[in-house]
């Protein structure tokens, strides 16, 4: 059994140990499904690949001339790293879904209620592994000594238990071995990594086992485990792994005080982090842009916007929502052509869109440089009221419809 504080004469909790109460008890039943669903859906569990590596495998090649080969058969030391990792909190006493505790709190909701055949030897087989694990020398496949170059040894025989125990303790997560761990840590490394895969693959199914169990004792008896144990996310599911996510970020100047109950967005200087339009006019200040939506003389509403110029057009885009390009390429006398779409953000459409099909025109202030700006002026046409925010090609349209142009001036 692991000892994670390093004191090896304080390697195990006393068997007599029990929940306090019924509450304790769910609490760790609660805390070791959402462990276990993890281990559970970790790659080599999924794949059954770990069933492998639970007894140690060697195969000794023999070639003509040349001395005999005993290779390990091992799986991906990285992979199997994090199920390893993920594992651990089981076989450490200082923990509270250590699985010494995680049985205790079994029999104590059991409340003396007889099992049936096949779950009695089940809770029977996983108690059986686990103890295995714990007993360095009576679980043992294989043993490990060193002897000096004369063949007289230096050190004790040590179970693949002891080892793999040790690889876990000395190489993966502290660096500071004593006692066994210290003497398992004089073997080379391979001989450490192949005893902790067998150690840590029969563990793993050791807890997957388990997990089956309480799922279900808590469903025939009713435990009264939090059912949110087997709801609560544990790892990334497919479409996150990619990192993207849909919650709103917002950006703060440093220092800013936080306020309970506040929205940080409605602080001075915030900044939405997940709007193209507010991240590029802090990255980029000078493509920042004002639009103005009116209908005659009245002010609909004014958003943020911002623009960029490529080969003689100028593309708006306004509040994520709507994209305006001129096209100067195309200008007759002082006016240009315009082609008006909805962007595929149905969120910031779904915003802006009561304010388009309010308007008769939006009015773009593009700032040019010692106080002059850019004024680029689009028609609204009747066609917006068309426009639904959930298919963004909906309502494409070119604008000025006819003999109307879309003038593009500047000022002071």
């Amino acid at each position: 059994m692991v000892n994670d504080n390093g004191d090896d004469g304080k390697t195990e909790e006393s068997k007599s140990w029990r929940p306090k109460n019924a509450a304790k008890a769910r609490e760790i039943l609660y805390r070791f499904v959402v462990r276990a669903r993890r281990v559970e859906a970790h790659s080599m569990v999924r794949d059954h690949s770990v069933e492998k590596y639970v007894n140690p495998s060697m195969r000794v090649e023999y070639k003509e001339g040349q001395p005999v080969r005993i290779k390990y058969i091992m799986p991906d030391q990285e992979i199997f790293e994090s199920l390893a990792a993920r594992t651990r909190p089981c076989i450490l006493a200082s923990e509270p879904i250590y699985l010494d505790k995680v049985f205790s709190s079994i029999n104590s909701l059991l409340n003396g209620r007889q099992l049936d055949e096949k779950s009695s030897d089940l809770l029977n087989a996983c108690r059986t592994g686990f103890e295995n694990l714990r007993d360095k020398n009576g679980g043992t496949s294989y043993s490990v000594q060193i002897y000096d170059k004369d063949g007289s040894p230096e050190s004790e025989a040590m179970s693949d238990l002891l080892v793999g125990d040790g690889w876990l303790y000395s190489d993966l997560v502290h660096a500071n071995p004593k006692g066994d761990k210290a003497e398992a840590a004089r073997l080379p490394y391979l001989d450490r990594y192949f005893a902790g895969t067998s150690f840590f693959s029969t563990l793993a199914i050791v807890i997957v086992q388990t997990l089956k169990l309480v799922t279900d004792l808590n469903g025939r008896f009713g435990l009264g485990i939090d059912e949110r144990a087997w709801k609560e996310q544990v790892v990334l599911t497919d479409g996150e792994d990619d990192g993207i996510v849909s919650q709103k970020m917002v950006l703060l100047p440093y220092d800013t005080k936080l306020l309970e109950g506040v929205d940080p967005s409605t602080l001075p200087g915030a900044v939405d982090a997940t709007s193209l339009t507010e991240i590029q006019r802090v990255i980029q200040p000078n493509s920042a842009a004002e639009a103005v939506f009116l209908h005659g003389e009245e002010t609909i509403g004014e958003f943020h916007a911002i623009h960029s110029w490529k080969d003689g057009v100028l593309t708006v885009m306004i509040a994520d929502a709507l994209l305006l390009e001129f096209d100067t390429t195309k200008k007759q006398g002082s006016n240009v052509y315009v082609n008006g779409r909805l962007t595929g953000d149905v969120e910031a459409v779904e915003r802006l869109l009561p304010t388009v099909r309010r308007s008769d025109r939006v009015v773009v202030t593009i700032p040019c440089g010692e106080g002059g700006n850019l004024y680029a002026v689009c028609p609204l046409p009747v066609a917006a009221d068309g426009m639904e925010a959930d298919d963004p090609e909906q309502g494409k349209t070119d604008c000025p419809k006819g003999d109307d142009k879309v003038s593009a001036k500047e000022g002071r």
